[in-house]
């Protein structure tokens, strides 16, 4: 006996100016990194690059890590990644 498919009576539905305003993260390989919708930078070293991403701080480790370009909500970063953490 062939069982039908309840159809989904709900439309799927998205919030465009909430998904607009969410933080956006592009990772290149393991060289290059950018961030649309940063909060700001909180540390910067060689090692390591602390950011405020949306509700949360993002964490990059990594060797000759350098911020290649700044803006006012997006940044980008270059060097040899070994780990991303998301803090809370």
């Amino acid at each position: 006996m062939k069982r039908k498919k309840r159809a989904n009576k709900e439309p799927f539905r998205i919030n465009v100016v909430e998904m607009a305003m969410q933080p956006r993260l592009e990772i290149f390989g393991n060289r290059e990194l950018v961030i649309d919708g940063c909060g700001g930078v909180l540390e910067y070293s060689a090692e390591k690059i602390r950011v405020r991403y949306g509700r949360m701080v993002m964490q990059i480790s990594g060797r000759n890590l350098k911020i290649s370009n700044l803006g006012a909500k997006s940044l980008s970063v270059t060097g040899f990644f070994t780990g991303f953490e998301f803090l809370s």
